[in-house]
């Protein structure tokens, strides 16, 4: 017959852990900073006539993504390439750069949400 088993701290632990998970649903604000941290590197890696794609680099971001986004239509073609024009690729050349400081923010912000909840997090 199975024995029951009383773990003092249960409840507080679960609502801590619920907590929590609720606080990481919403990463809107790191996201969006971690977007902004592509736009430098991304406007400088984008090619030049106008200069009209390098000026419309801009972050979004919602709860659960960020981006970077351009408002000119033939940003996608220029990143992805089209008719046998290799792509810029300035938006994934910039993410595989700064992907050390985008996991470095992401740790922040989690580490301190933890922290924020009570949790060690040294």
């Amino acid at each position: 017959m199975p024995q029951a088993v009383n773990v003092t701290g249960d409840r507080e632990v679960r609502a801590a852990f619920d907590a929590l998970a609720r606080d990481v649903e919403d990463l809107e604000a790191t996201h969006r900073a971690g977007a902004e941290l592509l736009i430098p590197g991304v406007s400088q890696r984008s090619p030049r006539r106008s200069g009209a794609l390098a000026a419309s680099w801009s972050a979004e971001a919602s709860k659960v993504a960020g981006a970077v986004v351009s408002g000119v239509p033939y940003a996608g073609p220029v990143e992805y390439g089209a008719r046998g024009v290799p792509g810029a690729r300035m938006v994934a050349d910039t993410i595989a750069e700064q992907t050390d400081a985008l996991l470095e923010l992401y740790h922040q912000a989690l580490t301190e949400r933890g922290r924020q909840r009570g949790f060690r997090t040294d």
